[in-house]
């Protein structure tokens, strides 16, 4: 992961992932053998991490009072993630045009809402999500992204009616 974090995935090779892991190139094309196999594998390992750690935050949820407060957390912790937000937008402009990297930022996309569910109809899981993945964007592109108290009154904001 760190070679689309450095390079993009525009700059993926088999031969800049065989550096980075210290490991003869030819073990890298034997198992991976399209760039594709390569981007997939390296993201469905993102995806799954990801997924896993934002389940595992709204399960420890004790109130639906709680979630705006969790949300935000989970949402600052990521935005000063630096390398984990660089991937995700990999992933989100890498889907665009390949149906695999899609396929997995749509399990992303289904696993967040399901993780959402436990305390939010589909719809609004569904808008939660999408801001969420909106407040990602603009940290990419501002200068100052949001505070956590900032994220927490807008989830609150959002979500008063709904919890």
């Amino acid at each position: 992961m760190s070679v689309i974090v450095g390079d993009g995935l525009a700059g993926l090779s088999h031969r800049k992932v065989a550096a980075a892991a210290d490991v003869p190139l030819g073990s890298i094309t034997y198992h991976f053998a399209s760039l594709d196999d390569l981007a997939e594998e390296a993201f469905d390992l993102y995806v799954t991490r990801c997924s896993d750690h934002f389940e595992r935050a709204l399960a420890a949820t004790r109130s639906s009072n709680e979630l705006p407060r969790v949300l935000a957390a989970e949402v600052a912790a990521y935005l000063a993630s630096g390398d984990q937000l660089t991937l995700a937008y990999e992933l989100y402009l890498g889907s665009v045009r390949n149906q695999r990297l899609r396929r997995l930022m749509n399990r992303w996309l289904r696993n967040s809402r399901g993780s959402l569910s436990r305390y939010l109809d589909e719809a609004t899981a569904r808008v939660v999500d999408a801001l969420i993945e909106g407040l990602l964007l603009h940290t990419l592109l501002e200068d100052e992204p949001m505070e956590t108290a900032e994220l927490e009154s807008a989830f609150r904001r959002l979500l008063e009616k709904s919890v």
